[in-house]
């Protein structure tokens, strides 16, 4: 059973906050055959401004109005703040024409306003400039999406290292550097002259001066061990916003008591000016064994300041030994896996859609939802889309919250059970690192979805290792859906992965990336292939355009399958700028393999993603060394978890020596890094 934190973080939001409000909210789904249903609610959100934080509000001249009780209907209620900034920060429309934000514009539509690249010119996409990343984490080197503001463009690597780059030449303005680890996404924002960025496992937001890199605040938001933040900050209303994630620390993950919060800090001095717990019933009524919640990607915003978030999924799954099939955590387990719509000013969730209650299998609603005005039935109606792990996506009415449609994605087997039968294991398509896992898009109707078809196997109480199943076996369909009925208008199927690297939309083309490192373009009328181009990393990371450049960052490990050019490309972690007429090819690593002979003992390399060798045989009740050697580049280690051997992490090129001693017997090992057993890093040690 995991560890009772000491002090538990909601403790700490009522003690420092002036008091505690709740709004009634309308539920528009509950639990049945199709996951959808009507259900009234309350919700809760706390207000944190003390004497202190409304001091600092009257100095940057920011006011914070004496809270009132909230009402059902958030219209109705006194705003819990005024402020002398323009609630849409000035960089947005600046620089409508780049990137100036993580998803391109506050509705997350991803669309390039002043792309010039089309389906005439995408072939004459060349490499204009290289920038290095010599990020090391769990998941490669970036997996952030960089952001363009005027002749800059920003980006944070996976240590959470913020670098500043010329666009036109790729040199460096400005690095500062933090060196903590994240699974990212993570990202960054601009606004009222401040960049924020987010720092992984410390859980911390910094905001610096976008000209030098010179710090100006720096918060933490929680202090659990299985907490961290992942999203890209977001800026709004004089508000960074960000939320911590219980999967969000690399050292522990859904550990018990790590609830997903979401605050709202000032922009000028840091200081909290409300927070909002995304699980009720402190986590479902067990809240030592029950973990989820939080925001993996940022919201979207509507003209009257409504936030729209896509919330991450409940934990344990599918359960623990003494709570098989989710049982220490019963009903729809809100607002985890819900899009929520919320209103800040009143405190008061509008509405929410449960989109995957009770869910089992880590199917999470983590995507930032995408505002749109679409004709349905002959009538303008402004509808939010939401989508995630769960393989779905969905249209709401903004205002009411009514489902309009719903349409599964890519393959699905097993993901609608409500538990995994006794004594069985399954196979579950979307599996944990599958469904909706990229960014979408919205253009002109139309809404396009890559959705990732990889597959985890269950038992009723833990997700099974299966090494066959690696990353780069598994597919894609790439979906173009009518906006307004979510009929399939083409489905392109694609045997390979695309994970992680958001859709972006110029004119008339797709531009994407594939775990195999391959940047890509595809026709916006049929999803047919336009232009691809062979980098030397893995591309687990949304890109950007602005203007004739498309910026691409490549920094996984390259997952290999039929289209990887052998040998497999030498490892170049980099952002790439492929502009229209530019001349240049990307450049790729050597490939290295550490020298091994002043080793004694066992050795085992790894070589993303795979243990070599796989299999091994020592002696029985006898010590026996073992040297784990990283030869990838993403970070590992050894564990056999039965027996309690742990390795430690250590990075590509490093090495550890261990000693085992076990009696006569069969022992899965596997790396334990979140993904890499699903990917293939597994092996078995036989003991006789």
């Amino acid at each position: 059973m995991p560890l009772l934190h000491a002090v538990d973080p909601r403790l700490v939001h009522m003690i420092a906050s002036m008091h505690i409000r709740k709004a009634v909210s309308v539920s528009t789904s509950d639990l049945h055959d199709d996951n959808v249903a009507s259900s009234p609610k309350l919700s809760r959100r706390t207000l944190i401004a003390g004497s202190t934080a409304a001091a600092g509000l009257a100095a940057t001249g920011i006011s914070l109005a004496s809270a009132q009780e909230s009402t059902p209907a958030a219209a109705d209620a006194t705003p819990a703040t005024e402020t002398s900034l323009p609630a849409v920060p000035p960089e947005i429309d600046e620089y409508a024409n780049d990137w100036p934000l993580a998803q391109g514009d506050l509705s997350a539509t991803r669309v390039a306003i002043g792309g010039t690249i089309d389906s005439t010119n995408v072939a004459t996409l060349g490499v204009a400039w290289e920038y290095y990343l010599d990020a090391s984490s769990i998941f490669g080197a970036i997996t952030s999406n960089p952001i363009v503001q005027g002749d800059t463009v920003y980006l944070v690597d996976n240590a959470g290292n913020v670098h500043a780059i010329n666009r036109e030449t790729g040199e460096l303005r400005w690095r500062k550097d933090f060196n903590v680890p994240t699974g990212g996404p993570n990202g960054l924002a601009i606004g009222y002259g401040i960049l924020t960025s987010v720092l992984g496992d410390t859980a911390e937001v910094v905001a610096l001066d976008p000209a030098t890199g010179d710090e100006i605040w720096r918060f933490q938001i929680a202090n659990h061990g299985a907490l961290g933040i992942t999203m890209a900050p977001f800026i709004y209303n004089g508000w960074v916003i960000v939320s911590s994630e219980p999967g969000g620390n690399t050292k522990g993950v859904y550990e018990g008591g790590a609830n997903g919060v979401v605050y709202a800090l000032d922009i000028t001095t840091g200081e909290t000016i409300w927070s909002w717990d995304t699980v009720e019933d402190d986590l479902w009524g067990n809240f030592r064994v029950n973990s989820g919640g939080g925001l993996w990607y940022p919201p979207s915003v509507d003209e009257e300041g409504n936030l729209y978030m896509g919330i991450g999924n409940a934990g344990p799954f599918p359960g623990t030994a003494e709570f098989p099939n989710a049982s220490s955590r019963p009903g729809k387990n809100n607002y985890a896996n819900n899009l929520v719509k919320l209103d800040p000013n009143a405190g008061a969730v509008v509405w929410s859609a449960n989109v995957k209650p009770r869910d089992l299998f880590d199917l999470d609603n983590q995507q930032t939802p995408v505002l749109a005005t679409v004709q349905i039935g002959g009538v303008e109606v402004e509808v939010v889309f939401t989508t995630g792990k769960h393989g779905y996506v969905a249209a709401y009415h903004r205002d009411s919250g009514q489902e309009f449609w719903r349409r599964s994605v890519g393959y699905h087997q097993n993901d609608g059970l409500l538990e995994v039968p006794e004594g069985e294991t399954i196979e579950v398509f979307p599996g944990v690192g599958g469904g909706v896992e990229s960014p979408i898009a919205f253009k002109d109707g139309i809404l396009y979805v890559a959705a990732w078809n990889y597959p985890t196997t269950y038992s009723t109480s833990t997700s099974v290792i299966d090494a066959a199943n690696g990353y780069g076996s598994s597919t894609t369909n790439l979906v173009a859906l009518d906006a307004a009925t979510g009929d399939v208008i083409w489905d392109n199927f694609l045997d390979y992965g695309i994970c992680g690297s958001g859709l972006v939309i110029s004119n008339d083309v797709i531009l994407t990336g594939v775990l195999d490192g391959r940047a890509l373009a595809f026709s916006i009328d049929d999803g047919s292939l336009l232009w691809e181009s062979q980098t030397g990393a893995g591309i687990n990371a949304p890109g950007a355009v602005a203007g004739d450049t498309f910026f691409v960052p490549a920094g996984s490990a390259i997952s290999g399958n039929s289209y990887t050019p052998d040998p497999v490309p030498g490892y170049y972690p980099a952002l790439i700028a492929y502009r229209l007429g530019a001349t240049g090819t990307p450049t790729f690593g050597e490939t290295t393999t550490q020298d091994t002979s002043d080793i004694d003992g066992q050795i085992v390399r790894a070589i993303d993603l795979a243990f070599e060798p796989n299999a091994f045989t020592i002696a029985a009740g006898t010590d026996v060394e073992i040297t784990l050697v990283n030869d990838g580049v993403l970070q590992h280690d050894f564990v056999i978890e039965t027996e309690g051997i742990d390795s430690d992490l250590i990075n590509g090129g490093e090495r550890v020596t261990f000693t085992v001693n076990l009696p006569a017997g069969t022992y899965q090992f596997i790396c334990s890094v979140e993904g890499h057993a699903e990917a293939g890093m597994v092996g078995t040690l036989t003991v006789a």
